[in-house]
């Protein structure tokens, strides 16, 4: 019998998860400077013209490491929101701020890269600022959808909200890295779902009086 063979787009699409994992890993540990091309090919067991046909060059690769890395963090933040829909609504931004939590205490690798990206190239790199700005764009519109699927659309300003979000889960990101285990490092978390849930409420409230006669 002929032995079935793997569709060229999906032997396609294992070589370039294969090649992202293994920027993720080296750059993660060694920057992206202190990574070459050569071994970038030999951790993924790929050669060179595989390389560039996929990502264009390795600037392009590390583009596409910085939306790897952010949009699987995002598509867990969905899936933790949207999983228990009978839940309230402190109760559910609490459980998205616990698998944020988890992601950055169980795979601080990933997000060391994203720092280290950031500092190394976010000034020169556009392939790394076209990024970043696709990853946060994305972040900020998932949780703007998170806080209207639990409050209305007709609730205003939650794109201010979202991006204060953001900007908190990014200081979690940085005192990972410094402070891991200090007592207000572990309250910090406790304070983001408050002021999550203290914005929202405030927004609510003030929809509400509006339609107050």
């Amino acid at each position: 019998m002929e032995s079935e063979k793997t569709p060229w787009s999906e032997r396609a699409q294992e070589t370039r998860e294969r090649i992202l994992g293994a920027a993720v890993e080296l750059m993660a540990a060694k920057g992206y400077a202190g990574t070459s091309v050569t071994e970038l090919c030999a951790r993924a067991q790929v050669v060179r013209p595989v390389l560039y046909s996929h990502f264009g060059s390795k600037e392009g690769l590390l583009g596409a490491v910085v939306e790897h890395v952010g949009n699987s963090l995002i598509d867990e933040l969905q899936q933790a929101y949207s999983r228990d829909q009978s839940a309230d609504a402190s109760e559910r931004i609490k459980g998205a701020v616990l698998v944020y939590r988890r992601f950055i205490e169980e795979r601080p690798e990933r997000l060391r890269l994203l720092l280290l990206i950031t500092l190394e190239r976010g000034q020169t790199s556009l392939e790394v600022r076209t990024a970043m700005a696709r990853y946060q764009a994305r972040a900020i519109q998932t949780i703007v959808s998170a806080l209207e699927d639990t409050a209305g659309t007709e609730v205003e300003d939650l794109d201010t909200l979202a991006v204060t979000v953001v900007s908190i889960l990014q200081n979690a990101m940085v005192r990972r890295v410094f402070d891991p285990d200090s007592e207000l490092t572990n309250r910090m978390w406790d304070e983001l779902a408050r002021t999550v849930a203290l914005g929202l409420g405030h927004r609510v409230r003030k929809l509400r009086a509006s339609k107050t006669p």
